[in-house]
């Protein structure tokens, strides 16, 4: 299975539902952590920030968008 992070960090960034740096520090990173993710200047998560910040993008986008990010 693969995530394409790089939309998980524009869903979150369109949503317009959370703040970009409140959801990477709730994940435990830094502030700049999701927009580095969607410029692609960082490639892929570490796996508990991972799974963390997929559970922001299903609450905040919602499940169409959720299964989206999701390639098998």
């Amino acid at each position: 299975m693969r995530i394409d992070w790089q939309t998980v960090a524009s869903n979150i960034f369109a949503s317009g539902r959370g703040h970009a740096a409140s959801v990477a520090r709730r994940c435990g990173m830094q502030s700049d952590w999701l927009r580095n993710i969607k410029i692609g200047a960082s490639v892929e998560p570490g796996f508990s920030a991972g799974l963390k910040l997929l559970r922001e993008h299903l609450v905040l986008c919602g499940k169409e968008k959720h299964r989206e990010v999701i390639k098998r």
